[in-house]
């Protein structure tokens, strides 16, 4: 089985890189610097250029494709459009216009898109079926990155699964809350956050969301496209902050909220998972184990 995943030096491509080196997958990774069989480089290609995707695609001719390359810093998106475009939508399109060209219908493509793309919900939990609103370029692109992967499935039968990935977390995750957050005890001995605190999202650990793409990669049904990636709990911001001061041992009175929400933040989000229950998801580690895994992380990188 040839797997090849994009983005494997980011922090979900490295974990699913190294989950399928252990089960002993031949595995090729992209990333900027090439593509790479563990750590010896045997393509200098440049996933942006349409015609060295096709190159690599010919050459690999891969079972399975993860896709887990682009940005996914959604205020950088705003600062940068462009570049968010270029990461999360272009190279979306190559692979699948490369797989088009080689007559790859038999390889499964595995997008790694976004809870961004449903914005505010008009109720929870969120269903796979339930209307999209983007609330920033990021989630623009990757909901127009789903348009291709659909449009491929359609009129190609193309194998794809569409994954959108809500709150995940881990050790090796240097942005998002939990880093801010830690950063700000070390330098202030507070938490000071955005919004009201009664904001909600549905928090994943890196284990179980790498659990959850070997699932989709080895399991999923032809027919199904799209996969709600979750635990299905909604947990308020407040409690998110509570649940990191007591693991690093801050009293609550700490905790302060702005009470203003940034540009392109949903409210509240909690997903209806019941398609991936049904592939024999089961959640591994609890919020709050995952946020002392993260914590002790964090401790052991100062």
């Amino acid at each position: 089985m040839k797997i090849l995943i994009t983005g494997n030096e980011g922090f979900i491509g490295k974990y699913l890189e190294n989950a399928y080196l252990s089960s002993r997958e031949n595995v090729f990774g992209w990333s900027r610097d090439g593509i790479k069989q563990k750590d010896k480089c045997i393509l200098n290609l440049n996933l942006m250029k349409y015609e060295e995707v096709c190159e690599a695609i010919s050459l690999i001719k891969p079972d399975i494709i993860v896709h887990c390359a682009g940005n996914a810093n959604v205020n950088l998106s705003f600062e940068k459009p462009f570049m968010d475009l270029q990461s999360n939508y272009i190279t979306t399109h190559n692979l699948l216009f490369a797989m088009k060209d080689n007559c790859m219908k038999n390889c499964r493509f595995i997008l790694l898109s976004s809870a961004a793309v449903y914005g505010n919900p008009n109720s929870l939990p969120i269903s796979e079926m339930d209307a999209v609103n983007p609330l920033s370029p990021y989630a623009l692109h990757k909901l127009s990155a789903e348009e291709i992967c659909k449009y491929m499935s359609k009129n190609y039968g193309f194998d794809i699964k569409i994954l959108r990935i809500f709150s995940a977390y881990g050790p090796r995750l240097k942005k998002q809350i939990f880093w801010d957050m830690y950063q700000k005890v070390l330098l202030t001995g507070e938490l000071e956050l955005w919004g009201s605190g009664y904001e909600s999202r549905d928090y994943i650990y890196i284990n179980d969301l790498i659990q959850a793409i070997e699932l989709i990669a080895s399991k999923a049904p032809s027919g199904e496209l799209i996969y709600n990636i979750a635990n299905g709990k909604e947990v308020s911001i407040r409690e998110v902050a509570e649940c990191f001061a007591r693991c690093m041992k801050i009293p609550n009175n700490n905790i302060k909220f702005k009470g203003v929400r940034r540009e392109g933040d949903p409210i509240n989000w909690k997903a209806n998972i019941d398609k991936l229950l049904s592939l024999g998801y089961e959640r591994q580690i609890s919020f709050e184990a995952g946020v002392k895994n993260y914590i002790k992380w964090l401790e052991n990188e100062s």
